[in-house]
């Protein structure tokens, strides 16, 4: 039995993944601006920008948690990453507003498939006793990008302009291409498919929802799709909300908000991983949702960069921790042969969240204004304890003692 989980095919998947990110969050940055800078539209219109893209990955992944059992992984990741590179292109062209959302919405379905492909292949990799520390890991690939795309996205669109970050963007994805060529799946049929998907019962001719969705996924996904409804507030309209307060300490700290982001879920993700495998995701979860509020609390109160940098702090740890621990809980309570699935349901309904979230929040910033935005999301974050406790706290259990492992 495997022990270890910094293999070479993982650590070359979580480098893979954090290529594909790195593009997702290079753009989503600075794409609501551009969208209101070139084309002169609403807020409103600018988060469908956003969001269009995350729906395009939502499509993707209620597709692909069906089909990947047939083509496989590895196959599907290469296609994902060729339509990704091809869509990137085609930014160039958009030359309107209408050309921009439809080249985000197939750019974002490209994103889908690649990420489903990694995310699958990376619970695959790990042993399943180290899942939740090993996807605690994997989730860093995310944070790192969640952290140095919108802060060289953003520094760019200052001081380049915006066919300079395209490129840049198409540059990483072909790179990423690259290094999905090295990934070798130990026990996985010519690289294609993991022998438990391989023996898993053939599919039928007419499609059900069981083969797209796994719904012992289903709990922690719905209460998932809340917290990322609130998150997207943050990587949508964050630095529009500093640069409309005109005070300078803010747009500073906005610059760099999400490296000290980054940094905190760095030092807690090694503490949190092993914690979930140790004493289970209730320790985790139930803190990590009060931390995540007071972090948007303080945001929407924020007067300084001080304080704004604090709540960066505190959504590292409470999202970051969130965010890591609900991806295992997703697989954790999946039966084995249905990995690929519930990697799909627990990413389709992050991408829901964060896809509808940017144009519904657009709305109701025009109505009310940034600060009392990030005022209600914290309420709406604090109130995912309740549907938590009912759909899968209360049935969540203490990990048994691993039994100790002998390499050989």
């Amino acid at each position: 039995m495997n022990n270890t989980i910094w293999t070479k095919d993982f650590i070359v998947t979580t480098v893979a993944n954090f290529l594909i990110y790195l593009v997702y969050y290079f753009l989503i940055a600075i794409i609501a601006m551009h969208a209101i800078q070139v084309f002169h539209t609403t807020e409103s219109n600018a988060g469908l920008a956003t969001g269009l893209f995350i729906l395009g990955g939502l499509a993707a992944r209620l597709i692909s948690g069906r089909i990947i059992q047939n083509v496989g992984h590895k196959k599907m990741l290469i296609v994902g990453l060729v339509i990704y590179l091809l869509t990137s292109l085609l930014y160039f062209l958009a030359s309107n507003l209408a050309a921009l959302l439809i080249v985000r919405f197939l750019h974002g379905y490209g994103f889908g498939m690649c990420a489903t492909a990694t995310g699958t292949i990376a619970a695959e990799l790990l042993p399943p006793h180290r899942r939740g520390e090993g996807i605690a890991y994997y989730g860093l690939s995310i944070t790192l990008a969640a952290a140095l795309g919108p802060f060289a996205g953003v520094y760019l669109n200052q001081h380049s302009s915006f066919n300079v970050i395209l490129m840049c963007c198409s540059s990483l994805t072909v790179l990423c291409l690259i290094v999905s060529l090295f990934v070798k799946l130990p026990g996985f049929k010519k690289n294609m498919a993991p022998e438990t998907v391989k023996n898993a019962p053939a599919l039928k001719p007419k499609a059900s929802i069981h083969d797209f969705i796994e719904k012992r996924a289903l709990p922690i996904s719905i209460v998932t799709l809340f917290i990322l409804f609130a998150y997207s507030s943050i990587i949508a309209f964050m630095t529009n909300f500093a640069q409309s307060t005109g005070i300078s300490s803010l747009v500073s700290a906005s610059s760099v908000f999400f490296l000290v982001y980054a940094l905190f879920v760095l030092l807690s993700r090694p503490i949190t991983g092993r914690l979930f495998d140790k004493y289970g995701e209730n320790l985790l979860i139930y803190p990590s949702i009060v931390l995540f509020t007071v972090g948007l609390l303080l945001l929407g109160f924020a007067a300084s960069g001080f304080v704004m940098l604090c709540s960066a702090a505190l959504i590292g740890f409470g999202y970051g921790t969130f965010f890591s621990s609900a991806n295992a809980v997703a697989i954790k309570v999946s039966p084995k042969g249905r990995i690929h699935l519930a990697t799909s349901t627990y990413f389709s309904f992050v991408d829901l969240g964060a896809g509808i979230g940017p144009f519904v929040l657009g709305i109701i910033v025009m109505a009310t204004g940034f600060r009392e935005l990030y005022v209600i999301m914290a309420g709406l974050v604090l109130c995912c304890l309740v549907p938590y406790y009912f759909l899968h706290g209360r049935y969540a259990k203490r990990p048994a003692p691993a039994t100790p492992v002998i390499s050989r």
